[in-house]
């Protein structure tokens, strides 16, 4: 693509999917390798925003969060959506929430390989009481799946409640449905097993989250593969 036909194409796709959000220029390099693989991940991006069942901000929030995933980070990304959540009304305090909603994900890898730890033997089932205590005055209701990680590990268990109780608690700017929202699209960004997914969706909608709102939700992480193109190609074409 010359140089003049880039410029067009960036002004209409500017216009088109962005709005008053500055452009990332860190798409150019896709724009001018492949301007149709970059409008149509574009227009993927686009689909949640039609339906209208989130407000501005808890969009820009969601895409704060699923570019601070661990498996998805993209520095850019987070700062020109902090940009734009701060534009449609979030605080500092938003951001911090959000993104310490986002670090959860990380918890998912231990809690796997907990089911490869051995036999849970019916003894041992006092332990953790206290713990468990504490996880179901923070999240609502217990995780079965971390039933072996408490037997075999429950130090790192309590610990990680402490996280849950400092993210999910008081702390958090944004109400409860809101973190459930969050966290669902933090967890569809990261690939997250099915039943990874069971807690928070059941309590979105024990906060009042419709069905549609969960579809949104999960629907903005849906176009992040553009991410590896971005992060990958370099801001120059080829030597000449």
């Amino acid at each position: 693509m010359n140089p003049q036909s880039s410029d067009q194409e960036r002004a209409r796709m500017a216009r088109t999917y962005f709005g008053k959000t500055p452009w990332p220029d860190d798409l150019n390099p896709l724009l001018r390798a492949r301007p149709s693989l970059l409008e149509a991940y574009l227009k993927l991006s686009s689909v949640p925003w039609q339906t209208g069942q989130l407000s501005p901000r808890l969009r820009e929030l969601i895409y704060v969060a699923v570019d601070a995933v661990p498996q998805q980070f993209y520095p850019e990304g987070i700062r020109l959506h902090t940009a734009a959540a701060y534009r449609a009304g979030a605080g500092e305090s938003d951001i911090v929430s959000a993104l310490s909603i986002a670090a959860l994900v990380v918890f998912e890898g231990p809690i796997r390989a907990s089911q490869n730890l051995g036999t849970i033997h019916s003894t041992q089932q006092e332990i953790g009481d206290d713990i468990r205590n504490r996880f179901v005055t923070t999240r609502g209701v217990w995780d079965n799946r971390l039933d072996a990680l408490l037997i075999h590990y429950p130090a790192l268990v309590s610990a990680w409640v402490e996280v849950l109780e400092t993210t999910f608690g008081s702390a958090c700017s944004l109400s409860a449905m809101e973190c459930e929202l969050v966290y669902v699209a933090c967890l569809a960004a990261a690939q997250a097993p099915s039943d990874a997914f069971i807690l928070p969706m059941a309590q979105a909608r024990n906060r009042g989250a419709s069905t549609e709102m969960l579809q949104e939700a999960i629907g903005l992480a849906a176009p992040l593969g553009l991410h590896v193109m971005v992060k990958a190609l370099p801001e120059t074409g080829p030597p000449q």
